[in-house]
């Protein structure tokens, strides 16, 4: 998206502001709307980590939620014609989405990732069952030992070759420990894929708020006006950068 696109976007976004304002019935509606923009900056100014990772959160979210249904009202109305229009609309709401989730993995972390060890260790209890039911069957083919061999046959190409125990027990175990090391692997890479979204969030609606603020002095009762003049400076200085 080139420089004039980004100016056509928030100069829409602001005329169709200013005209919905000029409307009586409305006006409570978009004062309201303003204060949501007044409450992220109040929010910023108060510098609360804690505070500041949710109300980012929830901007990204309600964004996401925002672009999703602008995005399924633009390919009803214009189809396959504006393309273009969708191609940004579905990168600025996967980022969106990502942002969201990222934040939300990095201050829920009872939820996205403790909470998800522990269900996922419940799970993987069950895997001790295996030998049980070896134990009870009693026959020649044991299902612990053939679902450690297909856990193991990935490490067949690099030639690595492990010979299992002849203990149904040990092997029980070991498939836990496998399930168990997969699912630390996954939270430490999704952690490490997600720091830097998360990073850039932060740093691109800090960098939008200060502006804000400082243009809100120009602006007091309409926040929203200042907010799209900070996100064009902070587009122009990108596209520059490119």
């Amino acid at each position: 998206m080139n420089l004039t696109e980004v100016i056509q976007v928030f100069m829409t976004i602001l005329l169709a502001r200013y005209a919905l304002d000029l409307n009586p019935e409305l006006h409570s509606k978009v004062s309201a709307f303003d204060n949501s923009f007044r409450n992220i900056i109040d929010s910023y100014r108060q510098n609360n980590a804690i505070k500041l990772m949710q109300v980012t959160k929830s901007f990204f979210g309600y964004l996401s939620l925002f672009l999703l249904i602008l995005l399924l009202i633009s390919m009803y109305l214009f189809g396959q014609s504006k393309h273009v229009f969708a191609y940004y609309l579905i990168m600025s709401l996967t980022y969106s989405a990502a942002v969201w989730f990222a934040i939300s993995w990095f201050s829920d972390k009872g939820k996205f990732a403790i909470k998800m060890l522990f269900d996922y260790s419940k799970m993987a209890v069950w895997i001790l069952t295996l030998p049980v039911l070896d134990y009870i069957a009693s026959q020649e083919v044991s299902i612990t030992n053939m679902s450690l061999q297909l856990l193991l046959m990935p490490l067949e190409p690099l030639g690595i070759s492990i010979e299992l125990s002849s203990n149904i027990w040990i092997n029980g175990v070991a498939i836990f420990l496998i399930f168990e090391g997969m699912f630390v692997m996954y939270l430490i890479f999704t952690t490490i894929f997600l720091a830097p979204i998360a990073i850039s969030a932060f740093a691109f609606l800090f960098s939008t708020i200060k502006i804000a603020n400082w243009a809100t002095y120009f602006s007091r009762n309409r926040p929203l006006s200042p907010i799209c003049f900070a996100i064009l400076i902070i587009a122009t200085l990108v596209e520059k950068l490119h």
